[in-house]
């Protein structure tokens, strides 16, 4: 988040000064506008730019889809993200982590936030390991886009995930940390 000291402009014009300053500094790099934000990619590594304005009246605010603003807290996620942690015996970022390497992996299936906020507004009655957490997260998954891509990808987690319960059930430990493998990071 980018936040500018004046707030009398539109969203478009700090989107387009941040466009701006990204492909002065980072000419070899892509950068796309994908509104709220623009993306700034460096080898692996994305960034998404979101412009902010403090307004007196409202407090802080980003773009919405529309081009309008809309009031924002960066840090109610992050504190419903640590208290929900806290509930899940500290097993739910490390998940987290885990189905975020997937979703790289697999050419970001899911914008990467909106899985997050869906994954800590889960309920997770039976988990009581890592293991549970993350086999919980692949079987509630749908894609989002619906594209067939996105649809094989989260099929195919989700199969994996299956055959792992069956190995490890057949105490083929050893082809199971195979398969965890190929899960995680294709």
């Amino acid at each position: 988040m980018v936040v500018f000291s004046d707030s009398d402009k539109s969203s478009q014009t700090y989107l387009d000064r941040l466009r701006g300053f990204v492909e002065a500094n980072y000419p070899r790099s892509v950068v796309r506008q994908d509104h709220p934000t623009i993306v700034l990619e460096l080898s692996h590594i994305k960034f998404d730019l979101v412009p902010a304005v403090n307004s007196w009246w409202s407090g802080l605010q980003i773009p919405d889809k529309g081009g309008a603003w809309q009031s924002t807290d960066p840090s109610a996620f992050n504190r419903q993200l640590t208290d929900r942690n806290s509930q899940c015996d500290n097993l739910l970022k490390p998940a987290i982590r885990l189905i975020k390497c997937w979703n790289a992996a697999n050419g970001y299936v899911f914008d990467s936030y909106m899985l997050e906020k869906w994954i800590v507004g889960n309920l997770y009655w039976t988990c009581s390991n890592l293991r549970d957490y993350v086999f919980e997260i692949f079987d509630d998954m749908s894609p989002q886009s619906g594209s067939v891509r996105d649809r094989e990808r989260v099929s195919c987690a989700q199969q994996r995930a299956k055959t792992i319960r069956s190995l490890e059930a057949a105490s083929d430990f050893r082809r199971a940390e195979q398969e965890v493998a190929r899960l995680i990071v294709r």
